[in-house]
């Protein structure tokens, strides 16, 4: 596509200059093949964007993109006046907008032929619950004949890609057949208007706790990022849970935007949870769900009132939930066939891990026996929040390590304890802490390794090091088991 053709008529926020009109031969109007912004990718017939980042400047980067083949160039200021070490300008295309980030999706749409319009893509985002409500959803939709994918946590990767990955994805999906996109919407991505060219059948909220404060600061500006999801730019439609005040505002929010919202709560229904089962009533109709927690009647609630919206039958839906696969990691039942629970689950903040631990009570018949740390590099004061709430649900803790990513294991230790009256178990050593939990538990206890889930590395200064909790969890069963021939 030309770029002439690539920028005709785009509104990108009214930021587009005057500066890309004079594209009429073929050396000022290239044809563009990719969206490109990372300069080390960089082929001939790209536009290169020139993002500004937190940690890189894409601009100080826009020489070697050109060295390379970049075709053209997206950028936020003029190259003019010494910007930079030979005039771009002069040697190809500058397109010049207010803002790259916001202007990227749009671009990188429009060149991959606008697939979302030609798909169902769904938008989940929320604290806790996002990567269990997309697997449920597609997977009850593909039981019904509808082709569907899931782009999230357990896709690799960010949660939600840059713009340009995520076009592409998504005409990839297009082309290969495929209906629906479940698309987990992360507020890192919303913040970064990562989505921007991207239209969704229908957007959904799960939840609002604390998370990701060391990027976003406060609570409000975390919420105001989530917010940005329910407008008429990308949806129409919404599916919130209002079981606690944010999901009330956020509905408020969404209706006043202009969404046509359907609001779900759990608010009075009676439910039966086991460690591997939950049942309810829904529509009248009696669902069985062959996965654990508490927590997974909301998103299984949510799911369901998603399928509805996308054309399936409430009895199809039952019938789809009924033989659901177990979401990796998330209150994944290792073993319990030697008279103690243990079970891995995702939780890593504050409100997912007090949720986690009584759903646990209400399911132990003896102690609940928690071994659980806090990631490096990530929000500090949520720690000492988990030591006091791991305290007060759990009878016996182990804090271990997490991913400590750049910073001191002990120090991330040091922090959770600092919220806690009694001095728990600590074992740096993450195996150690594994170890330790199932040498003490009895018949009836419940052991629960938390804060990792699916996750197959231990990130520690820049090195990722191959530990799968449940891998770790069988292996230290087998040791014992053979210690005691």
């Amino acid at each position: 596509m030309r770029l002439s053709q690539l920028l005709e008529g785009l509104e990108i926020f009214d930021c587009l200059s005057s500066k890309q009109s004079n594209l009429t031969s073929e050396v000022s109007d290239p044809e563009i093949f990719r969206i490109v912004h990372d300069s080390r990718e960089v082929k001939t017939g790209d536009l290169f964007c020139c993002i500004s980042g937190l940690r890189e400047d894409g601009h100080t980067y826009a020489e070697a993109a050109v060295k390379l083949g970049a075709s053209a160039l997206l950028v936020e200021r003029s190259f003019a006046g010494g910007d930079s070490i030979f005039d771009l300008q002069n040697s190809l295309p500058v397109v010049e907008v207010d803002s790259v980030r916001k202007s990227i999706g749009y671009v990188a749409s429009r060149l991959e032929g606008n697939p979302s319009k030609k798909l169902n893509v769904i938008g989940i985002t929320g604290t806790n619950g996002k990567t269990s409500v997309s697997k449920i959803l597609a997977e009850i939709l593909t039981k019904d004949e509808r082709r569907s994918e899931v782009i999230g946590t357990l896709s690799g990767g960010l949660t939600t890609p840059e713009a340009p990955e995520l076009q592409n994805l998504l005409k990839t999906y297009l082309l290969d057949g495929v209906e629906n996109v479940v698309l987990e919407v992360s507020s890192h991505a919303l913040d970064q208007y990562r989505i921007n060219g991207t239209k969704f059948e229908v957007v959904a909220f799960t939840n609002l706790s604390r998370d990701h404060l060391d990027y976003h600061e406060t609570l409000e500006k975390y919420a105001e990022a989530k917010n940005r999801l329910f407008c008429l730019d990308f949806a129409n439609k919404a599916v919130i849970m209002v079981d606690d005040n944010a999901g009330r505002v956020q509905s408020d929010r969404a209706q006043k935007a202009g969404l046509e919202v359907v609001e779900l709560s759990t608010a009075g229904l009676s439910a039966m949870v086991e460690s591997t089962q939950v049942s309810f009533l829904w529509r009248e109709r009696e669902v069985k769900v062959p996965l654990g927690g508490r927590f997974t009647v909301r998103n299984v609630l949510l799911a369901s009132e998603l399928a509805l919206l996308l054309g399936m039958e409430a009895d199809q839906i039952v019938d789809g939930l009924s033989s659901i696969d177990q979401v990796p990691g998330r209150f994944e039942m290792v073993t319990e066939q030697y008279g103690f629970q243990v079970v891995i689950d995702y939780a890593h903040t504050p409100d997912a891990l007090e949720v986690l631990l009584e759903s646990c009570a209400h399911l132990s018949t003896g102690r609940v026996i928690l071994v659980f740390g806090c990631g490096g590099d990530r929000d500090p004061g949520k720690r000492p929040l988990m030591g006091a709430i791991s305290e007060n649900n759990a009878d016996v803790v182990i804090v271990t390590s997490d991913n400590p990513r750049s910073e001191n294991p002990e120090k991330i230790i040091s922090d959770i304890t600092s919220g806690m009256t009694v001095s728990p178990i600590v074992a740096t050593d993450r195996r150690t802490a594994i170890k330790l939990a199932l040498e003490m538990a009895v018949v009836g206890d419940l052991i629960v390794v938390s804060g990792r889930g699916h996750e197959k590395f231990q990130e520690l200064n820049e090195t990722k090091i191959p530990f799968d909790d449940r891998l770790v969890i069988m292996e230290e069963l087998q040791i014992l088991k053979d210690g005691f021939r």
